[in-house]
């Protein structure tokens, strides 16, 4: 037992898991069908990172797929076969018994059930050949799923004992000690000149996995690998000195992918920009266009000058100062009335004295002392032969006292800072009222900007209209101090104008390179990478695709380093020459 040891321990250590699945399967029934090599092939694939849609698992060979180890003072003899069950139409009850020592012959005629109790022997102990199968009664259908079973009489040590198989599951070990050899065995034994050559238990293993299920395997993986199409000819129009060409020329299974999308994938801005560079190429005389395209931008630039002036006085910023100073003068003025109330409470004076009217009186009063009765004399003048300005009498001291009271409350801070706010307010009104906002759209700028981009135009034209329709709503706010609902300043042309202005520039600067044929180079090969990008976008699938099998093939061509051979001959050279010892080879006549 111990090459089997010996074998358990080099598939452990030098086996993938799939190829150690693989000796498992050999142990248990040596020869394998077309499924096993389906589910080895499938593994083999996924251990290199090949979907495997079923998903199987390997089923590493492991101590318990091995004969059970039985030492020489504990032998097995078997004793008889009995109470079979569902298999081909042995009758139930049967016992077929075995002479504890010497040699038992089995006969009977053709049907009589001889192979039938060989298959199960072969299934339930140790066998060469497992290709035959132990099917249940056929001319019974409730028999159809029913499963093949027996019981073995065996005598362990002297100890008798009853075994239980089932077809299946894992036989007892004890029956792995025991082996069974018929004609189909024969054959597995023979070499290529008919010779019966001696193999230890479990060499034949090794043996049969490098030469039966390795060179399987390794043609179907051939086959696979043959029938993938990497041919990438027809992306030949793609190669060249670009980016794309590049790629293009080293298409492998290492190729980035996502460094290939971007390729394909142009912005809005890259595909107008090579239409422009399309154009600006086409140009013939390059210096005199790019002149022009300078001039238009400047045009736009002054567009644009014009219309942040213009917003200037009516934004939100704007909006919100003349707000601030309404709100101030209308407390300026309910304060100053307060005043005034309290100024009227002093003595009995007309109603409205210390109010606007009032004090515009007062205040024309004042100007025609200073300046033409009284001219540089302090107001109000109350020396010898003073007459009051308004109704020109001589003044009294009571009358003084009333003028110079009347001068102290205009004078004072309440009155002075309404009348600041007031004239405040009027000034921002005049300013806005007086101010013109138009854009200066005259019928050339027009229709320029028609041509370059009639949206734009049409946005610009709109903003204009809602410039004015903000400055009529801020005259009338003044008016009524009702600041709700501001006409709202959206879609702002500005952003759209810089871009254009922006855009034409560039054009400029290319036609001026266009001039210069050094600078035209640099952009014909900018040209030529777009187009190359633009060419590479709608065929990118079919390239990704072709990079994928390239994957694919990569990863099954590296599976041939599980399958070769070599390593599995020398292996297989090396437990023989550890298992036919000398003392061996005399017993067996070799």
């Amino acid at each position: 037992m111990s090459l089997l040891n010996n074998i358990l321990a080099w598939a452990t250590t030098d086996l993938t898991l799939w190829q150690r699945d693989a000796v498992r399967r050999l142990f248990q029934k040596e020869v394998l069908n077309q499924q096993d090599y389906d589910e080895l092939y499938a593994m083999l694939r996924s251990a290199h990172g090949l979907p495997d849609p079923q998903n199987l698992q390997p089923v590493p060979l492991a101590q318990e797929h091995l004969p059970a180890h039985v030492v020489n003072s504990t032998p097995v003899v078997l004793l008889a076969m009995r109470d079979l069950k569902h298999v081909n139409r042995i009758a139930p009850g049967q016992k077929l018994e075995f002479a504890p020592s010497g040699m038992t012959v089995i006969y009977g005629g053709n049907g009589s059930g001889k192979s039938g109790y060989s298959r199960v022997l072969k299934r339930a102990c140790r066998a060469r050949d497992l290709s035959e199968i132990v099917h249940p009664n056929a001319f019974d259908a409730k028999a159809a799923s029913s499963v093949p079973e027996a019981v073995f009489d065996v005598e362990i040590s002297g100890h008798a004992s009853s075994l239980k198989w089932k077809q299946d599951n894992a036989p007892p070990d004890e029956l792995s000690t025991i082996a069974v050899f018929d004609g189909k065995c024969a054959r597995a034994y023979l070499d290529t000149e008919q010779d019966v050559a001696y193999l230890p238990y479990g060499l034949d293993i090794v043996e049969n996995l490098g030469r039966r299920i390795l060179p399987e395997l390794i043609q179907r993986l051939n086959t696979e690998i043959g029938a993938i199409n990497t041919d990438a000819s027809p992306f030949a129009d793609l190669l060249g000195d670009t980016a794309v060409g590049k790629m293009i020329a080293s298409l492998s299974a290492a190729t980035d992918s996502q460094m290939l999308t971007a390729l394909a994938t142009l912005t809005d801005d890259e595909t107008n920009r090579l239409a422009k560079l399309d154009k600006t190429l086409a140009e013939s005389d390059p210096k005199t266009k790019a002149k022009a395209l300078r001039l238009s931008a400047q045009r736009i630039d002054g567009l644009i000058s014009r219309i942040d002036s213009t917003n200037a006085w009516v934004n939100d910023a704007a909006v919100a100062k003349i707000v601030a100073y309404d709100a101030e003068a209308e407390a300026a003025f309910k304060t100053e009335a307060i005043a005034a109330t309290d100024f009227r409470a002093g003595e009995p004076l007309l109603s409205g004295t210390g109010e606007q009217a009032w004090k515009n009186l007062f205040e024309a009063a004042r100007r025609f002392s200073t300046e033409i009765a009284y001219s540089g004399a302090p107001f109000p003048y109350v020396g010898s032969g003073a007459q009051c300005p308004l109704c020109q009498q001589p003044f009294d001291q009571e009358v003084a006292r009333r003028m110079q009271r009347f001068e102290d409350f205009v004078k004072h801070d309440t009155a002075k800072v309404a009348a600041e706010k007031r004239t405040q307010l009027e000034k921002a009104g005049e300013k806005i009222s007086r101010v013109s906002l138009e854009f200066g759209l005259d019928a050339a700028t027009t229709e320029e900007l028609k041509q370059l981009d009639a949206v734009l135009l049409q946005t610009t034209q709109d903003f204009e209209k809602k410039i004015e329709a903000r400055k009529a709503w801020i005259l009338v706010a003044l008016k009524t101090h009702n600041w709700n609902g501001v006409p709202v300043l959206d879609r702002d042309p500005r952003t759209g104008l810089k871009s254009l202005s922006t855009n034409i520039v560039t054009q400029a600067t290319d036609l001026e390179k266009a001039s210069n044929e050094e600078q035209k180079k640099v952009l014909e090969a900018k040209r030529m990478e777009l187009r190359a990008r633009t060419s590479l976008s709608p065929r990118l699938k079919a390239v990704m695709d072709i990079i994928q099998r390239m994957r694919i093939k990569a990863k099954l061509t590296k599976c041939k380093d599980d399958l070769k051979t070599k390593a599995i001959s020398d292996k297989a050279k090396e437990f023989a020459s550890q298992a036919v010892t000398a003392a061996l080879k005399n017993r067996t006549g070799h």
